[in-house]
């Protein structure tokens, strides 16, 4: 696996939030706005983990979901969805169906963002030195 996080968003507010809450606990994270963006930084570097929202413009989560699990190298990332304004059972099922690992919804507290994610971050390096 890679060394950082990436992190995908259309609203640069939670593209901040995360990254700042990421890079604070000593992880490195790229961030991209959108689904295409966030396919380029993955064929440069595989990350560790992938962190989306589920409505992105042009093309959403589910579709940037489905993308990573098709491809051998990248189908085993770990893949967390988040949205603030989807609370359908529904989306949960299909991210599942999909191959998400968690689905998580907004508002969320920092603490309980990083205790949702961090049975995945086991395999992301820290900048930090233990």
């Amino acid at each position: 696996m890679g060394s950082y996080i990436l992190v995908v968003d259309n609203n640069p507010m939670n593209l901040e939030f995360i990254s700042y809450l990421l890079t604070a606990k000593g992880y490195a994270v790229k961030t991209a706005a959108s689904v295409d963006l966030g396919l380029d930084l993955m064929r440069k570097s595989t990350p560790c983990l992938i962190i989306s929202d589920l409505f992105l413009p042009h093309r959403g989560g589910f579709d940037f979901l489905k993308q990573i699990k098709e491809v051998t190298a990248w189908k085993d990332i770990p893949f967390v969805m988040i949205s603030a304004t989807s609370y359908l059972k529904s989306d949960v099922e299909r991210a599942q169906q999909l191959g998400a690992n968690k689905f998580i919804f907004r508002p969320i507290e920092p603490q309980r963002l990083l205790n949702e994610i961090e049975p995945y971050l086991e395999g992301c390096s820290s900048q930090r030195s233990h």
